[in-house]
């Protein structure tokens, strides 16, 4: 049985996981220490939707309008409207000095300029950072090389970021870098890519994908989620060093390699209790509004704190952690819920200004016709 290509319900519930995993890990740090591992996990699954989106429009018009495109309509509105609120909406209210660093965050360099150092409410767009300058090299390796090339230059990208992180801590580069730095964690992306390559093939049956891919997502996440929990989160982002630099460094492959084995599995595994998981409305609908949760958490969370630690003195009672737990959460779920009616599903209607036009040809209906890209031939 072929695998399929087109929209997998299993995947909008690993989106909701991976979305709960950083919500949880922002929220209650002490407890969900590997929650960082979330942002892994949308790395592999962004490589993979956007690869099988691009392998399957090479050679159409308009290739790369109607991917940037679509791309601006999806992360823009939000982006940008984060960072209103941030630099200009919210500084006179609070009667503070406006933020610095605002260029870096319209270039889209944040995770190379300030990482350990951002305006509260941003500091989750390093991930965007990484996540765009993918985006604007991938299609055009898509566009120029064949699927044989494309398969290659994944594999070589899974292979050079561990390598860019060795080289950095042998180097002595500073702790954060070689978890913000794009090129040291190109390979959750890379890893998404080179799987969508051989799903679009329609080679692989759904049993040999599960055969790798459910061993390696068990393996992988067995083994990185004690190392997280040793590490704990600052030492995993640099904040603090870690006593074990290349350890740290293996850690983000292994957590790489157990979210492309967790894709793996979701696109393969059939009618099984994982997959029914996965299926749930609950994790289906936080999975469609994850972006405006990631997106909007962490302001949301800087507030709720505030106003807790300003009503109450026992801050640190376990009640306290709790319910700030569910406000935030909550509060965070309201808010992307409502981005997502008012704001993100109207621009993402856009999208249909793209389709191919269909011009009429008397009794039929003629489509434009798809032009061929010679250079993937080859």
């Amino acid at each position: 049985m072929d695998l399929p290509i087109g929209h997998v319900p299993e995947l909008d519930g690993l989106r909701g996981i991976a979305i709960l995993l950083v919500l949880l890990f922002h929220s209650a740090q002490h407890v969900f220490a590997f929650g960082w591992m979330g942002v892994d996990l949308f790395f592999v699954l962004s490589g993979f939707l956007i690869s099988s989106g691009l392998l399957r429009c090479v050679g159409r018009p308009h290739f790369f309008r109607d991917f940037y495109v679509k791309r601006a309509l999806r992360i823009w509105p939000i982006y940008f409207l984060l960072l209103g609120v941030v630099f200009i909406a919210l500084p006179p209210l609070l009667g503070s000095d406006e933020p610095s660093g605002w260029m870096s965050y319209l270039l889209y360099v944040q995770n190379f300029a300030h990482p350990l150092s951002t305006p509260e409410g941003l500091g989750q767009l390093w991930s965007l950072a990484v996540e765009e300058h993918f985006y604007l090299i991938w299609p055009v390796i898509v566009f120029v090389l064949s699927r044989r090339g494309v398969d290659r230059c994944a594999l070589a990208l899974i292979v050079a970021a561990p390598l860019a992180r060795l080289l950095l801590i042998a180097t002595g580069a500073p702790a954060w870098t070689i978890y913000y730095l794009t090129p040291c964690r190109v390979d959750a992306l890379a890893l998404g890519a080179w799987l969508a390559v051989h799903v679009s093939k329609r080679e692989s049956t759904r049993e040999q994908l599960r055969r790798w891919s459910a061993p390696i997502a068990v393996s992988c996440t067995a083994a990185a989620i004690p190392l997280a929990i040793c590490f704990g989160g600052d030492a995993m982002n640099g904040t603090v060093p870690a006593l074990h630099p290349n350890l740290r460094a293996a850690l983000l492959t292994l957590t790489a390699f157990a979210g492309a084995g967790c894709v793996g599995y979701a696109l393969a595994s059939g009618p099984t209790r994982i997959s029914r998981l996965l299926r749930n409305r609950v994790l289906g609908y936080f999975g469609k509004i994850s972006y405006g949760m990631y997106m909007y958490h962490a302001l949301i969370f800087a507030a709720i704190s505030r106003k807790l630690e300003s009503a109450s003195s026992k801050t640190g009672s376990l009640p306290t952690h709790c319910l700030r737990a569910l406000l935030e959460i909550g509060a965070t779920v309201l808010v992307a819920s409502v981005s997502w009616y008012a704001l993100e599903r109207p621009v993402l209607g856009l999208k249909a200004l793209l389709r191919p036009r269909v011009v009429s040809a008397g009794p039929t209906l003629v489509h434009a016709p798809v032009t061929q890209n010679p250079l993937r031939d080859a």
